[in-house]
């Protein structure tokens, strides 16, 4: 297991309001999947008894205390600063500059998106999530969106999904 790992909004999202999002399907079954609770629990407890380093990229923080809404926000942000193993991290200097590399070399190619058929948005979210979490030395990004899936795995991220989750 890597000592540093990263979030994206669209795995933390379930995860801090459960009873508010529906659980996320398995792509293979098309349905709910099973034991998610239990998943994420057993998840979260190994990666703090292994002592790893949970970064929450600042633009998908940015993302679930929008879903969390006034109301919401302050137990999301006390969940995340109780946790002593989540680190939020901004988008710095070394974050912009991988950035400006995958964006640059995306258009010398001819494609800004990289293929996604996403929004130019959105594409530049994702790749701010990445870089923060390439720059912080995270080898695994857990996210279930596939979009950034594709752009973590194309910079040699490895990217682990809610539905590949163990049980303990």
């Amino acid at each position: 297991m890597a000592n540093v790992v990263a979030f994206d909004a669209s795995f933390l999202l379930p995860v801090f309001s459960r009873n508010l999002h529906a659980v996320p399907q398995d792509p293979s079954t098309r349905k709910p999947i099973r034991q998610y609770d239990k998943k994420i629990d057993y998840l979260l407890s190994r990666l703090e008894k292994e002592k790893t380093k949970m970064l929450i990229p600042a633009p998908a923080l940015s993302e679930i205390l929008v879903e969390a809404g006034a109301e919401r926000m302050h137990e999301y942000l006390k969940t995340i600063f109780l946790r002593s193993a989540f680190r939020v991290v901004p988008f710095k200097q070394d974050a912009a500059i991988v950035v400006a590399v995958m964006n640059r070399n995306a258009m010398e190619r001819g494609d800004k998106r990289s293929g996604s058929k996403e929004s130019w948005q959105k594409v530049k979210f994702d790749r701010q999530i990445l870089a923060i979490a390439k720059v912080n030395k995270a080898k695994i990004i857990y996210s279930d969106d596939q979009g950034l899936r594709n752009f973590a795995e194309q910079a040699g991220l490895r990217v682990i999904s809610s539905h590949e989750l163990d049980l303990p």
